[in-house]
């Protein structure tokens, strides 16, 4: 016989009894009761830590870097900092090449930029580079792994494939094309390094005491001067940039005349 779950008893000792059910609803079938299965409630609270995933385990791996240095970052201090045991993440990671990879995609995130399609040439490499710049300089402790690991996700390709596109409907052949990138890039990553190490490789007083007057001369200038890392890469950048405008507006001419550009 099914239980009557309209019974004025009944409900007082279900409730006091805190079961984890909703009441259930009564259906007749046949003339007979029929009692609904019951249907689990969540405990109240959200829970103690988010899932893994993909996502949160880069950025995690990214901050432990930031603070710490690529060197300290293993496999149990992110499965620390992460709130789980290191086992769980080869659930989702392979390994340090797959860290490598999570933490690349989140440095490229903050580089590329699709718009930069629409753009001329000389303007698409000044923001390609003001952002690849930005993100290093962020993150200097990823330059050392990130530039000397090879490539090996979608989303750092499609940042190049991005601009060197660009740079194919401007005229460009491959190998002024790939030299404008790359300079891009070893401008971007150099100052970046540059920046967060300033005060250790540039000492006036260094200097002096090894016999550069000229050196600390011109570090005390410039410190007078107020210098500004971001500063003096957009104009070491411009330079640079200048240098193949003239290949690009030759290339553009030869393309329009219906010529190979060689």
């Amino acid at each position: 016989m099914a239980l009557d779950f309209n019974r004025k008893w009944y409900w007082p000792y279900v409730q006091k009894r805190d079961l984890a059910f909703t009441r259930p609803k009564l259906s007749t079938s046949n003339g007979g009761t029929v009692v609904e299965p019951k249907t689990s409630r969540r405990p109240p609270g959200r829970p103690r830590r988010p899932a893994l995933s993909e996502e949160l385990i880069g950025e995690t791996a990214l901050a432990l870097i930031d603070a710490h240095g690529w060197d300290r970052l293993t496999m149990t201090a992110l499965a620390e900092a992460l709130g789980v045991r290191a086992p769980s993440l080869y659930h989702h990671i392979s390994g340090q090449n797959e860290i490598v990879r999570l933490v690349r995609r989140q440095v490229v995130r903050k580089i590329a930029d699709p718009s930069i399609a629409e753009l001329p040439w000389e303007s698409a490499a000044m923001r390609f580079g003001a952002a690849y710049y930005r993100a290093f300089e962020q993150h200097p402790q990823t330059i050392q792994v990130l530039s000397m690991t090879p490539i090996e996700d979608e989303e750092t390709f499609a940042m190049y494939e991005t601009f060197l596109r660009v740079l194919k409907r401007a005229g460009f052949r491959a190998t002024p094309a790939i030299d404008l990138l790359t300079g891009i890039e070893n401008l971007a990553l150099g100052f970046a390094f540059e920046h967060n190490a300033s005060d250790q490789m540039f000492a006036a007083d260094k200097a002096d005491s090894f016999g550069a007057p000229t050196f600390a001369e011109f570090i005390r200038e410039q410190t007078a001067d107020g210098y500004v890392p971001a500063d003096a890469f957009e104009t070491v950048l411009r330079r640079f940039v200048r240098m193949f405008l003239e290949e690009g507006d030759l290339a553009m001419a030869q393309v329009s005349s219906g010529q190979d550009p060689a």
